[in-house]
């Protein structure tokens, strides 16, 4: 799945890693790609390669909270894409709307939710793809988020406000708290930011319908062209990634990958059919390849990968497996032996 990041918040982090002493030609020579380049220059850069670049300076700068650090300074420049949006909505609600609605413009490594329970507003950051988002990537989304919620709306000032993230409890849990500057939970199932729910209420002196008409026009056409990109072979992966979890069959499955593309139910359905495909087709093709994968491989019994393929029963991966080969799963490991 080819992720992308605008290269504005690329920049961001670039800006970091400089000025802790990591120079651009340090940084290319260990993840094997022009980082200069993507300085200069206005493509997306690729989710992958930012994923090496987190990797390469956590080990290099020894430092658990260099992703809070990172979102500590995140500026207002940052989020480009998004700005114009941000600026112009009526309020805190209309702010978070449309920053989830248009998230893939700044980032499609990871996917905005934002969940209102009770007197509670709840942020949260999820990873798309785990093996192209680093860890301290999520903190320094996460902890740029209350900087500038903390900005725009003061939500970093609620005495409820806090920070709930997925790292283990850290052997300097302090530090957190004075980078985020705000309390911060560990071991949770998620990462996210929580706070009351009413500082969204507070309307924004800066709105103004027509820019804001204007500025959706644009978002809108930009989210169009990015989604046009590789859109078969993005649902695909996902797919893939999603069977183990759960069952792939049906509109709730559709709904799961749609909110994954940051689309609608109908609008995954309409793209496919363009495509000449459809949902259940795809589904067929991804848990047929994978079926040769894992039997061929050996490594797994027939009702680990029953599991992996999102059967319940070994006896529906073999009648499937039938269909797809025409042969039994023992039969085919035994003519397609695999080799490393």
């Amino acid at each position: 799945m080819h992720l992308t990041k605008h290269p504005a918040l690329l920049a961001s982090d670039l800006r970091y890693w400089v000025s802790h002493g990591l120079s651009l030609a340090e940084l290319g020579a260990a993840t094997g790609a022009s980082v200069s380049d993507l300085t200069q220059d206005s493509e997306r850069a690729d989710a992958a390669l930012i994923y090496r670049l987190y990797t390469y300076t956590s080990n290099r700068l020894h430092d658990p909270c260099m992703g809070l650090r990172i979102g500590h300074q995140t500026l207002l420049s940052d989020i480009a894409p998004l700005l114009p949006l941000i600026h112009h909505s009526q309020n805190g609600w209309q702010m978070l709307h449309h920053a989830r609605q248009f998230w893939p413009l700044l980032t499609e490594a990871d996917r905005l939710e934002v969940l209102a329970q009770g007197e509670t507003c709840r942020v949260q950051v999820h990873p798309v793809l785990e093996t192209q988002q680093h860890p301290q990537q999520t903190e320094a989304m996460i902890n740029g988020i209350l900087r500038l919620g903390g900005v725009l709306l003061g939500i970093d000032r609620a005495p409820d406000a806090c920070l709930r993230l997925r790292r283990a409890q850290p052997a300097q849990p302090h530090l957190w708290r004075e980078l985020s500057g705000v309390p911060v939970h560990f071991g949770c199932e998620v990462d996210e930011i929580c706070f009351s729910r009413h500082i969204l209420d507070q309307p924004n002196p800066a709105s103004e319908s027509a820019a804001l008409d204007q500025a959706l026009l644009q978002a809108r056409r930009e989210l169009g062209i990015l989604r046009q990109r590789f859109f078969s072979d993005d649902i695909t992966v996902l797919i893939r990634d999603q069977l183990p979890r759960g069952n792939m069959e049906g509109v709730s499955a559709q709904r799961q990958i749609a909110e994954l593309m940051h689309i609608s139910v109908r609008g995954l359905q309409r793209r496919l059919q363009a495509q000449n495909t459809s949902f259940r087709r795809l589904v067929d093709q991804v848990r047929a390849h994978r079926a040769r994968e894992l039997i061929s491989e050996g490594l797994l019994s027939q009702e680990a990968i029953a599991q992996q393929l999102g059967y319940t029963e070994t006896g529906t991966l073999c009648k499937a497996f039938r269909r797809w080969t025409g042969m039994t799963p023992g039969e085919y490991r035994a003519s397609h032996p695999w080799s490393p």
